[in-house]
């Protein structure tokens, strides 16, 4: 996959910074126009009817503050209907990019190396989830070495993912291993964005560990991206 950027959605960099977070803009002026009307309308009954200067009539006037309010906004967005669909098609495209952005990150060697824990943790959950793998994430403490439970065709699979910036060592895969025996899954997983030493790799040879490096991550990324 290509790194997508503005210019192929039709979009420049000025377009992007001032309509990317388009629908809080409209939400902000809608709540302005309310909070206006709401307010000035009893200040107006106050002002110029004496009779009705108290509590009740000053709600009656919040309320239809807030009516008129959405009366008009209504009717802005009527004769505004050209100016609006503009802006929103803008929007949808900036949607589009964002959208594409993030899934070409993930075929990126320094996207994956940026994720602590718990983000590289539910990536890859996202990534198996793609795969077809009904993916369970277990609970942050207790949680015996194993970060997600991978069911698939009635396989179970216990993935422990480490985001550390020195390579895993045999420690580690001893004590998935453990794991592994007591949880009685078919297989184990050991993701590391930060590859492992060569006695992890002895260790694993004859047992039913799977060691996924970064490399094998972008690969599983990209089956399911392209």
């Amino acid at each position: 996959m290509k790194k997508p950027y503005l210019r192929n959605y039709g979009l420049t960099d000025k377009e992007y910074n001032e309509y990317k977070d388009l629908p809080k803009k409209i939400e902000k002026k809608i709540i302005s126009i309310g909070a206006i009307l709401g307010v000035s309308i009893p200040i107006l009954m106050f002002l110029f009817n004496p009779h009705l200067r108290d509590l009740g009539s000053l709600l009656i006037g919040i309320w239809l503050g807030l009516i008129f309010g959405s009366i008009l906004f209504y009717i802005l967005s009527i004769f505004l209907s050209d100016w609006l669909s503009t802006k929103y098609t803008i929007y949808t495209k900036i949607l589009e990019y964002e959208n594409d952005l993030r899934t070409y990150l993930k075929t990126q060697k320094d996207y994956w190396k940026s994720l602590n824990g718990k983000e590289f943790e539910k990536e890859l959950a996202n990534i198996y989830d793609m795969h077809g793998y009904t993916v369970d994430l277990t609970p942050s403490t207790g949680d015996q070495g194993i970060d997600l439970i991978l069911s698939k065709n009635g396989i179970r699979k216990i993935v422990q993912c480490k985001a550390h910036s020195k390579p895993v060592g045999p420690a580690t895969v001893r004590d998935l291993y453990g794991t592994l025996i007591a949880s009685k899954a078919h297989s184990a997983i050991l993701a590391s964005t930060s590859g492992f030493t060569k006695g992890v790799y002895s260790f694993v040879n004859g047992k039913r560990i799977e060691l996924i490096s970064l490399d094998n991550i972008i690969e599983l990324a990209e089956e399911v991206i392209n």
